[in-house]
C-alpha cells in the first residue's frame, strides 16, 4: 500500500482443516517476500492484525517453518517492520485484506495445499 493505494495483493483458499493461524503466518510470509524484492533501503512496515503470527515470526526459537522463514527474511532485511493493528476499526489496508480474504474462503477450489497443524493432525487421528 501507498498513500491508501495497493501495489500489490494476493489471496488463497486453504483447506477446512488448516487453521486461522496457518492462514495468517501464510499471507505474513507472502507479504514479506514482496517487501524484500522491493529495491529500497526505506523503511517498509506491514501491518498485522494476528499477534501470534507476529510473535511467532518474530522468535529465533520458533519451530514453525513458514514463521522461521518470515523470522530469516526480516533478519536479512532490517528495514522491514511489522507492526500490530486492530482488526475491524476501518484500516484501509485491513479492509482491503478482508475483502480478499472473504472469496478466496468461500471458494470451492482450494489453491495452497500445506501440511495440516501439529494439534489438529492429533486431534484428527486419536
Amino acid at each position: 500500500m501507498q498513500e491508501n493505494n495497493a501495489t500489490h495483493q494476493w489471496s488463497a483458499k486453504l483447506t477446512k482443516d488448516n487453521t486461522v493461524f496457518q492462514a495468517e503466518l501464510i499471507a505474513l510470509n507472502k507479504a514479506v517476500k514482496y517487501a524484500a524484492t522491493l529495491k529500497t533501503n526505506l523503511p517498509v512496515t506491514i501491518f498485522v492484525d494476528n499477534r501470534a503470527s507476529i510473535q511467532a515470526s518474530s522468535s529465533p526459537k520458533t519451530t514453525n517453518r513458514t514463521a522461521r522463514e518470515n523470522f530469516e527474511i526480516l533478519l536479512e532485511n532490517p528495514h522491514i517492520k511489522i507492526s500490530w493493528i486492530k482488526d475491524h476499526v476501518g484500516y484501509f489496508g485491513n479492509e482491503a485484506a478482508d475483502s480478499l480474504a472473504k472469496p478466496a474462503a468461500e471458494s470451492n477450489d482450494v489453491q495452497l495445499d500445506i501440511k495440516l497443524a501439529k494439534c489438529h493432525a492429533k486431534i484428527s487421528f486419536v
